[in-house]
């Protein structure tokens, strides 16, 4: 009988609640896991690129130094299950991504022997690494301030990102040597799953930590605005509703 009562008292206080959120994304201020997948997918399509012109002794010459900057949007859609004393909740969070990582890519390399040179290389490039791609979070929160018109919640948990997209390059590549030299302008467009096909290595997804802050203002008993701040595959800044039912 009191584990019936309990039970009923618990439920009467549970409370589901939905958000929607609109965003912007940027890599900075962290080097993080997607950054460095992003530049092992730049080199790879380099590679596939230079393969078919450039003589295999060369192609070993190639150290490339890529600068990344960003910039993207996303949507989210968030799921919450708050407990009786609405200061603790589980969730689940999916985002749609779609973000560009422009890049530009300088390299200079010599081969000398006895003072003389044998090769020269000089690699000038940029293009993009498009992400199309949808997120899957699990996280819990807490909430340090909760009143009936405003609340501010901490939250975190793991993000599951499946990472899909494509890759530009515009390449341009001068060679001298002894007997000749070769220029060459060339460009690359791929999808990361035709990438794949050839490198295994090239991950179909991966785990990362997720943390943030959100900030509620109510305008009604069961609606209001979310200001939202997060840390992950990058930097997240987002605003939207939610709605208590």
């Amino acid at each position: 009988m009191v584990f019936l009562l309990l039970t009923a008292s618990l439920s009467q206080g549970e409370q589901y609640e939905f958000q929607i959120s609109y965003g912007r994304w940027s890599l900075s201020p962290f080097t993080t896991l997607l950054e460095k997948e992003s530049e092992n997918l730049v080199k790879e399509g380099l590679k596939q690129l230079v393969d078919p012109i450039l003589p295999r002794y060369t192609q070993s010459l190639i150290q490339s130094n890529i600068d990344f900057s960003s910039s993207g949007q996303f949507i989210s859609l968030n799921f919450w299950y708050n407990f009786k004393n609405n200061r603790f909740s589980l969730g689940i969070k999916g985002d749609y991504i779609d973000f560009s990582l422009p890049y530009l890519m300088v390299s200079y390399q010599n081969v000398d022997f006895l003072n003389f040179s044998l090769v020269k290389l000089k690699l000038n490039g940029n293009g993009e690494v498009n992400l199309r791609s949808e997120t899957l979070s699990l996280l819990g929160r807490w909430a340090p301030l909760s009143g009936s018109a405003f609340k501010w919640w901490f939250y975190g948990g793991v993000t599951l990102f499946f990472y899909e997209g494509d890759v530009e390059i515009r390449q341009e590549i001068e060679l001298e040597t002894p007997v000749g030299d070769f220029n060459y302008e060339g460009s690359f467009d791929h999808t990361i799953k035709d990438m794949r096909r050839l490198n295994d290595d090239i991950p179909a997804f991966f785990f990362s930590p997720e943390f943030g802050t959100q900030f509620q203002f109510v305008f009604h008993k069961n609606l209001g605005l979310i200001l939202d701040a997060s840390l992950s595959q990058g930097s997240y800044l987002s605003a939207g509703l939610f709605f208590i039912f």
